[in-house]
């Protein structure tokens, strides 16, 4: 096994674990994030095959891979930018968090308020506004 069979090993295990990344990630930018270093290993692994067996067709593969990995990142992203706006719009008002501090420093309490503008919602949300102007949270 050369050094170069090395690195192509090491950088597949890498991708796989990025690709860990795009499979579970728990948000949309992090399966994001995991497609763009699954793809940045294999532009590697592409690369390095081109070096080691003297191809330099392989770079010519490396280059559209890369070019058209670029193209997908970006119109993902457009996608979810786009996909998160209609979500806001369609969306129910949320939730509001309430935090009174509570004694030492970094300490605080956590109200949540449903949005039903009853007056015992709508009078607590001025109480902790006027008292604690840096406590409240907008949730959701």
């Amino acid at each position: 096994m050369t050094f170069l069979d090395g690195v192509k090993v090491a950088l597949a295990v890498a991708a796989a674990i990025a690709g860990l990344a795009l499979i579970r990630g728990p948000s949309k930018w992090k399966r994001l994030l995991g497609y763009n270093l699954v793809s940045a290993k294999i532009t590697m692994i592409i690369i390095i095959l081109a070096v080691s067996s003297g191809n330099t067709f392989y770079l010519d593969i490396a280059l559209i891979y890369v070019l058209l990995s670029y193209i997908g990142i970006i119109a993902l992203a457009d996608y979810i930018v786009e996909r998160n706006k209609k979500d806001k719009v369609n969306r129910p008002p949320g939730r509001l968090r309430l935090a009174t501090h509570t004694g030492p420093i970094n300490r605080f309490e956590s109200t949540t308020l449903e949005p039903h503008g009853d007056a015992e919602n709508i009078a607590a949300i001025k109480t902790v506004s006027r008292d604690y102007p840096e406590g409240i949270n907008h949730v959701e």
